[in-house]
């Protein structure tokens, strides 16, 4: 378990190949237009048509490479005869380098590159000179001072006569061109005469203050990486001409992984593989790419493995191995597949492990929720989730593509982008400590995988739980394992998987707000406990394998309450009281951080058998309320599940939410925000309207900090301004997308329309549409979308063909 003591901060030297700097140092200048430049005097274009051999003295301060000679040439000069430039020793008068303009160009900068770059070592004076045939180019009194840029310096006179040539006029007492090229030593009041270098070294490496408990961990090193633009941008192939899975939702690194792809025509595909993070803002890093790889059709005929209980599962054969070795960091990877004829793409996602490393927190990304969503088919009237109406699925599957990586990527619960990679773009921005792993992991290898960290963190939407992962989270806490949820209707459903972690029973009550009322319902007699929610009297207070079910309430402090239907809307998250979280933020009782809540919240049960019991020497539960947020809008009863808490609570408790922070007793303190988007407030990534908020970030600094855990930079320390703490690319801040990432066009556009509409009507209509569109019903999105008065858009509602075999 790593220290409670706050680290200290150091130094840190970024020293690595991509520190290489290559300039030039006048780059800038024409004679036509400068004026003066260092003290020297205003430019002039000599008249004189003799040819000169003209140039300048520089020393560097550090070893380097000359790569290229450089001369501003004027269109009246000789442009069409040869003009040479020259590197000389100045102390031996040695000719170094010749180098011969091609195809120059009048009035600009030309330039020649060196076969084989000079060395240049530190101190040491050179010359750089090129021929001028006529019309000579100067600025005079330039070198009175020298000129510095990076480690090159331009001699000033006072040091050595600077503004040198060799001048071709035999007749007037000068050098003679027939011994051409002369080493050019004389000089005329100081000059400049506009020749320059491309010089390349080794750039002084950027120091960054950070914490030196961090400069060893993966994450910190690896966002130190650049990384890959224009990751992001998808072709979604609509019409299914491609789609994939993966054969593991998580691997060890050094482990292997294969892709099952499929195409409607045999074709070559291109497979890239990148890792989510920060990488200075850009998002994500390219770690493999492979291209041209032969892939048949597969087998999709027999995609209803089990008509009861509407299971679409394809037994593909691999595509692909992604073999994974040492290097390989710990995190969230994304694979995106081009199919090379039509162009068009789908994604699939996977976690990477290091169980050995040390880390601080322990972030779980909730693929079991995807899952419930998901209605992938290549028929139509298969394609059923846990949500379908009339009918719906009662177990979920891996194998089986998700369709919002495919064919819907308006899909709202569709992958980890939607908010869970805010958050880890925050956390790796401050380089917590941070490990990653999936439901699966905590289900497979007990509480002591999680005991291992300090901190056990989730995100977004973290709906779908197995009771080994709750008793695993349970024994954690109860041995001291702190909580970070940035999550709401977090642990509602208990899943349980089978032997072979591919599939896993979810039958869910026959009941309208427990699943809904369909006719394909079977009563889940397999499993113990059953896969109903934890809260359901058919686990509360049931003790199985030793463990006693609390619900998600008795075990978080809060559970799921409500939602909306406009998932880019939201409500203000209101502080409730005084707490020491709130240090340093200038938040006080009544503060309001906007549009943090939604578009599912939570709310505690009045119920105390439901209700976490709190350290002895601590607030009780029901005063570590920190959080108090109001619904403004009216919640209609399809979305108000207040009377399901054990605990009587009135239906108009659906307006308010609640967010908790408290200490358990074994010590572990427990912070439940209570909200599905509050992640957006560490990072607004893909949001059109950004929420980020900086009190809000050093309300989640604070609370790691509580619990021994740092990152690797200070804190935010005004809430109206975030200042940077490096000056790097590695924590630089651009500028949001004004365009909305890859799947948020359509939902951005409805939910924008049902926010600004006044007719209630209207208002409606368009919410059942974006609630439809959650569930994967397009014909419903459709037929809402038209009673709403917006045709237009049906067109971009999915429409995936259905394809039989």
């Amino acid at each position: 378990m790593p220290t409670a003591t706050e680290p200290n901060f150091i130094d840190y030297i970024i020293s690595n190949d991509t520190n290489i700097q290559s300039f030039t140092l006048f780059e800038n200048k024409d004679p036509r237009f400068d004026g003066a430049i260092n003290g020297g005097s205003t430019s002039l274009v000599s008249g004189d048509d003799k040819p000169y051999d003209i140039g300048f003295k520089f020393k560097s301060s550090q070893p380097g490479k000359i790569k290229a000679l450089r001369c501003w040439i004027s269109s009246q000069d000789n442009i069409n005869q040869p003009h040479k430039a020259r590197l000389w020793d100045a102390e031996t008068q040695q000719k170094l380098a010749e180098v011969t303009f091609t195809n120059i160009i009048g009035d600009a900068w030309n330039e020649a590159v060196l076969s084989t770059p000079i060395d240049i070592q530190p101190n040491k004076v050179y010359i750089v000179s090129a021929d001028v045939l006529k019309n000579l180019p100067r600025q005079g009194s330039f070198f009175v001072t020298p000129f510095l840029k990076g480690p090159i310096t331009a001699l000033a006179t006072s040091e050595s006569p600077n503004g040198v040539f060799a001048y071709y006029d035999l007749d007037g007492g000068y050098d003679d061109p027939a011994l051409a090229p002369v080493f050019p030593q004389r000089s005329f009041e100081n000059s400049y005469y506009y020749q320059d270098i491309v010089f390349e070294t080794q750039a002084q490496p950027p120091t960054l203050r950070v914490r030196e408990h961090v400069t060893n961990h993966p994450i910190f090193l690896e966002n130190l990486k650049p990384g890959t633009e224009n990751w992001l941008p998808t072709s979604y192939a609509t019409r299914l001409e491609i789609a994939a899975f993966m054969s593991a939702e998580s691997i060890n690194k050094g482990e292997t992984i294969d892709i099952k792809a499929n195409v409607l025509t045999p074709s070559n595909i291109k497979i890239e593989v990148y890792r989510l993070g920060y990488y200075g803002g850009i998002g994500a890093r390219l770690v493999k790419s492979d291209d041209n790889i032969a892939v048949n059709k597969q087998s999709i005929s027999d995609e209803l493995v089990d008509p009861a209980r509407l299971l679409v599962r394809y037994n593909w054969e691999k595509t692909y191995t992604i073999a994974t070795d040492d290097t390989w960091v710990t995190g969230c990877y994304m694979v995106k597949l081009t199919e090379k004829v039509t162009t068009t793409q789908c994604l699939a996602f996977f976690v990477v492990r290091d169980d050995a490393l040390d880390s601080d927190i322990i972030y779980k990304f909730g693929f079991a929720t995807h899952l419930a969503y998901n209605s992938f088919s290549y028929r139509g009237g298969n394609r059923k989730s846990t949500y379908s109406g009339g009918e719906r699925a009662l177990q979920i599957t891996h194998d089986r593509p998700w369709e919002a990586n495919a064919y819907n990527p308006s899909a709202v619960n569709s992958n980890p982008l939607r908010w869970e990679f805010n958050t880890v773009r925050w956390l790796e921005k401050n380089s917590y400590r941070v490990s990653y792993c999936t439901g699966q992991d905590i289900d497979k290898q007990g509480s002591a995988f999680v005991k291992k960290y300090r901190t056990f963190m989730n995100s977004g939407h973290d709906e779908y739980w197995s009771f080994k992962e709750y008793k695993a989270i349970k024994e954690a806490i109860e041995s001291g394992v702190n909580i970070v949820s940035l999550s709401a209707n977090t642990c509602y459903w208990n899943i349980k998987w089978q032997d072979n972690y591919r599939v896993a029973d979810l039958y869910k009550l026959n009941e309208p707000l427990a699943g809904g009322v369909v006719s394909n319902y079977i009563e889940d007699i397999f499993n113990s406990p059953p896969t109903y929610r934890f809260r359901n009297p058919q686990l509360f207070n049931q003790t199985f394998d030793g463990c006693k079910v609390t619900g998600e309430c008795g075990l978080l402090g809060v559970g799921y309450i409500g939602d909306i239907s406009n998932i880019y809307a939201g409500y203000d998250l209101t502080v409730k009281k005084e707490d020491n979280v709130f240090r340093g933020t200038g938040l006080s009782v009544g503060s309001k951080i906007t549009q943090l809540v939604g578009y599912e919240w939570d709310h505690i049960d009045p119920d105390s058998q439901a209700q976490p019991q709190t350290k002895s020497d601590t607030p009780s539960f029901l005063d570590s309320i920190i959080f108090e947020s109001n619904i403004s809008d009216p919640i209609p009863p399809t979305s108000n599940v207040s009377e399901s808490f054990i605990g009587a609570l009135p239906s108009e408790a659906v307006q308010t939410a609640q967010g908790v922070y408290f200490t358990a007793p074994s010590g572990a303190r427990v912070f439940t925000v209570g909200s599905i988007q509050s992640s957006w407030g560490l990072d607004s990534w893909g949001l059109t309207s950004p929420r980020e908020s900086t009190a809000y970030k050093r309300v989640i600094y604070n609370v790691f900090e509580d619990m021994g855990v740092w990152g690797g930079f200070p804190p935010p320390t005004s809430v109206q301004l975030l200042k940077p703490v490096m000056t790097s690319n590695f924590l630089s801040n651009p500028q949001l997308n004004s365009e909305p990432h890859h799947f948020n066009s359509l939902l951005h556009q409805i939910s924008a329309l049902a926010s600004e509409a006044k007719d209630e009507h209207v208002k409606y209509k368009l919410e059942l549409a974006l609630k439809q569109l959650r569930y994967g019903d397009y014909q419903a999105v459709s037929t809402y979308l038209i009673d709403a008065g917006y045709p237009e858009l049906v067109s971009q509602v999915p429409n995936p063909p259905s394809i039989e075999e």
